[in-house]
């Protein structure tokens, strides 16, 4: 099954100017480049929404900008929108960078984008022929398309660098992780709550004081900004118990189809497990079955449109254990 086309609340990583938080992963990265120790496979792991995306587009940037007018503000981390290699990559014009990622309505990264990758690897290009790729989504090379591009991640050439990006929670090959330098990339509760109201100022908007402790243990600053977009453009108040706001999501989701309201219904499960759990200290292993099995049920309706009545009725039990 494609996958429906979904609103983006956020800007693409690409157009992001400005980064936010990442300080120290990116003087660790940049200080490696520099001192030429920098890995030329680097598999970047973290929950969907951390900004790690945004992250790797703002050290290519500052890679490639340094002799450019407009160069990368690093002591500011911001891109300055006349900066030439941020137009040429926002543009998906710039002959030292190449994005292979899944296209809108599909569900996998085809053979066909691997085919072109392999291409621009063999492609001439200026500053001392200097590359870099990012693998964004890497959990969906399809068979085919992985094993294309493994040796080439095995054995890159020497100023060819690769950003594989990898939300944590899906499943990669471990053939993918033994070839690659693993970063796992992780912020506490407080980083993660500056992190979001930089966001919103940024976006302008001026959401309600966050409690860091339970809405940022479980959750990426990204996810919850786009959470109260959703909840914006839906009208619904942040106020209402956690089970109304779901209800709420899945009658948006029988409407619209909108797998941006999936996405959130298997945040909220997961915050409603949780709170479930906290209050019960019996069968705790059940319980943990049942919202992963739960979590699984979502993620099947999204890729192959399983029978959605199922599944929410799967979510009102589990509603109703919450009330009890």
């Amino acid at each position: 099954m494609k996958k429906l086309k979904s609103k983006n609340y956020l800007n693409h990583p690409k157009n992001q100017t400005n980064l936010f938080g990442y300080n120290k992963y990116f003087n660790l990265f940049s200080n490696l480049f520099e001192k030429k120790k920098l890995p030329h496979s680097i598999l970047i792991t973290s929950p969907k929404g951390s900004g790690k995306a945004t992250f790797v587009y703002h050290l290519i940037n500052f890679f490639l900008s340094q002799n450019e007018e407009n160069s990368y503000n690093k002591l500011d981390h911001k891109i300055d929108n006349n900066n030439s290699t941020y137009k040429l990559i926002s543009n998906n014009l710039h002959p030292n960078f190449f994005l292979l990622d899944i296209n809108e309505g599909d569900d996998t990264i085809k053979i066909e984008q691997v085919r072109n990758l392999l291409k621009f690897l063999n492609k001439t290009t200026y500053s001392n022929d200097i590359k870099f790729i990012i693998i964004d989504n890497i959990e969906c090379l399809n068979v085919n398309s992985y094993n294309a591009i493994l040796k080439s991640i095995e054995e890159p050439n020497i100023n060819t660098y690769f950003f594989l990006i990898h939300h944590e929670g899906n499943k990669i090959s471990d053939t993918i992780k033994s070839r690659c330098s693993q970063f796992r990339l992780s912020f506490n509760s407080e980083e993660k709550n500056k992190i979001f109201e930089d966001l919103c100022n940024h976006y302008e908007k001026k959401f309600y004081a966050l409690n860091s402790k339970e809405d940022f243990y479980y959750n990426t600053p990204g996810n919850i900004l786009k959470y109260f977009f959703l909840l914006e453009e839906l009208d619904i108040k942040h106020t209402q118990s956690l089970p109304a706001t779901i209800s709420n999501f899945i009658d948006n989701y029988r409407a619209k189809k909108d797998h941006e309201h999936l996405n959130m219904i298997n945040i909220l499960i997961e915050k409603l497990y949780n709170n479930i759990c906290i209050k019960k200290d019996k069968n705790l292993d059940k319980l943990f079955h049942e919202r992963d099995y739960i979590l699984k049920k979502i993620d099947d309706l999204k890729k192959y449109n399983l029978d959605e009545k199922i599944v929410f009725s799967l979510i009102n039990e589990a509603i109703l254990n919450y009330a009890k």
